[in-house]
């Protein structure tokens, strides 16, 4: 979803990083902080043994993303809003 370089990707990377700015964390933290407030509760793998990507995994567990900013994630992703 926010690895490609189409529209929703770079829109869905583009609200990552200015949520990032927002809490003073990375965009790759952000994407974390967003799948551990997901409702559906997924377990999130960091696909890394870069200690620096565990270490931006383990960051997102102090994000404290509030349900307005993990819905601006979610209407990137989709590029509409809930119905």
């Amino acid at each position: 979803m926010i690895a490609g370089e189409d529209e929703q990707a770079q829109r869905v990377r583009d609200v990552l990083g200015d949520l990032g700015a927002l809490y003073g964390v990375s965009a790759a933290t952000m994407a974390y902080a967003w799948i551990l407030r997901h409702p559906a509760r997924p377990i999130p793998i960091t696909g890394s043994g870069r200690i620096e990507a565990l270490c931006e995994a383990v960051r997102a567990l102090q994000v404290p993303l509030d349900s307005e900013d993990w819905y601006r994630v979610w209407r990137s992703s989709t590029g509409r809003d809930l119905p």
